[in-house]
């Protein structure tokens, strides 16, 4: 079997057999009969030849099947943009071009994987309820996979030491597992690793060059300079404990795998990628000397998904009135504060979006209005939260919301009504973000 899921004779990122072996719902795939001959079969086979089969079987529905194969389609072109690259990367970073090309097939094989998973798994089998709250299971999978890849690569971060082979030293990563895009993908992956970069790259880590590089944690990890709580999120780890940490995020694949009901082929394909990121690894001693720690992203807070939740809004011609701005405000407050291990960050706001715009069409075809401006105004009656009660004593108790400068922590009176983004501090003159408030205690 672990032969199998290993053969991308008809594509490059997943083979048939792992393809076949997800479609329908958990019923239909535990009545059917995977052995080894039929596997192999659905191996020889294209995306679109194994689509067609169980959309013919009625195991799938057409808006699926257009949805596997657009997904399919478009991270498969983007992995063969990728690979003529790739021997320039190799060239740069001191790895075999081969191990560099069987990393990037397993970071973009997790995402399409996750990708599809969520198009085939029912609602009710996504979410689970826990002690602490609700798990999204679907999300909750990928992130073992990004823990598996973290522990993997290890990225060193020395504050005092940043340079732009540190820097780069993340791309890998960072631009695959945490980007909807494929062109991104592409993009950051290849990143700073060019071939006229090598000289440069080479002295930055014999320490000939000690100017700070290009700053990823201004970009990513900002929150680190003004916190020394979150400072000691930086944890070392060596040899025994990273093999731990990659163990232990494996069992959670395996446990996760069982609730969404899936084949065990999944788990044996989980186990090839995995294995394939220590290969890259293993493929340059020097990585071990040079990268033995790794960072831990925290979630975002409730402004920043409130952001995120206005970023789709936006892209999809949507404006929000004040009631909605307040609501979703308090909406994404509550649900952080009651956050599990697994919170489900961007995918949650996702989710919210979704639901908000379903109900604007319930709402709009009750009401028998299609005014231009009705169809691109979301309000607050739209979406259903769980804060509602929350927000009414909120408004009731008249406390107000705050905006606070991340620069000198100045506080600002806040409302729903502001329609600016962006303000100057007027104690340190600073720009800072003032689209959304802080709930108060």
């Amino acid at each position: 079997m672990k032969a199998l899921v290993r053969n991308f004779a008809t594509n490059p990122l997943m083979p048939g057999c792992v393809l076949a072996s997800i479609m329908g719902d958990p019923q239909s795939r535990l009545a059917q009969s995977w052995d080894y001959a039929t596997l192999a079969h659905f191996n020889k086979q294209g995306t679109l030849d194994i689509v067609s089969h169980f959309q013919s079987a009625g195991l799938i529905n057409d808006e699926q099947a257009a949805k596997i194969i657009g997904s399919d389609t478009q991270f498969v072109t983007a992995f063969k943009q990728l690979v003529p690259k790739i021997p320039d990367v190799g060239y740069v970073t001191g790895c075999d071009a081969a191990s560099v090309e069987r990393l990037a097939r397993a970071l973009f094989s997790a995402k399409l994987l996750a990708e599809k998973l969520e198009i085939l798994t029912p609602p009710q089998l996504s979410y689970e309820k826990t002690p602490k709250g609700t798990v999204d299971l679907l999300e909750s999978l990928y992130d073992a996979f990004r823990k598996i890849v973290g522990g993997a690569w290890s990225v060193f971060f020395p504050l005092q030491d940043f340079s732009l082979a540190t820097d780069a030293s993340a791309q890998f990563w960072m631009a695959c597992l945490y980007t909807g895009r494929t062109d991104e993908m592409v993009n950051g992956f290849v990143g700073l690793f060019r071939r006229e970069h090598r000289v440069r790259l080479l002295a930055l880590n014999r320490g000939h060059v000690k100017e700070k590089g290009i700053h990823l944690r201004d970009v990513i990890t900002e929150y680190l300079d003004n916190s020394k709580d979150k400072i000691t999120k930086l944890h070392e780890v060596g040899g025994d404990y990273v093999r731990q940490g990659l163990d232990h995020a494996f069992n959670d694949i395996v446990q996760v795998v069982g609730k969404l009901k899936l084949p065990p082929l999944v788990v044996l394909y989980y186990e090839f990628l995995t294995q394939e990121m220590e290969r890259f690894i293993n493929s340059n001693p020097g990585f071990h000397s040079r990268f033995t720690r790794f960072i831990e992203f925290p979630d975002y807070t409730p402004q920043e998904l409130c952001r995120i939740f206005c970023l789709m809004c936006w892209k999809n011609g949507l404006a929000l009135t004040p009631g909605l701005k307040e609501k979703i405000l308090h909406h994404f407050t509550l649900l952080h504060r009651e956050r599990a291990d697994n919170f489900g960050n961007a995918r949650l706001v996702r989710n919210c979006f979704e639901s908000v715009i379903n109900a604007q069409a319930m709402r709009l075809a009750n009401a028998g209005s299609f005014e231009l401006r009705a169809l691109t105004l979301v309000n607050e009656a739209d979406p259903d939260s769980p804060a509602q009660s929350f927000l009414a004593d909120y408004r009731q108790k008249k406390k107000g919301h705050l905006v606070k400068c991340p620069h000198c922590d100045h506080l600002y009176s806040w409302t729903p009504e502001m329609e600016i983004v962006e303000a100057i501090c007027q104690r340190c003159g600073k720009n800072y973000n003032c689209e959304f408030g802080i709930v108060q205690e």
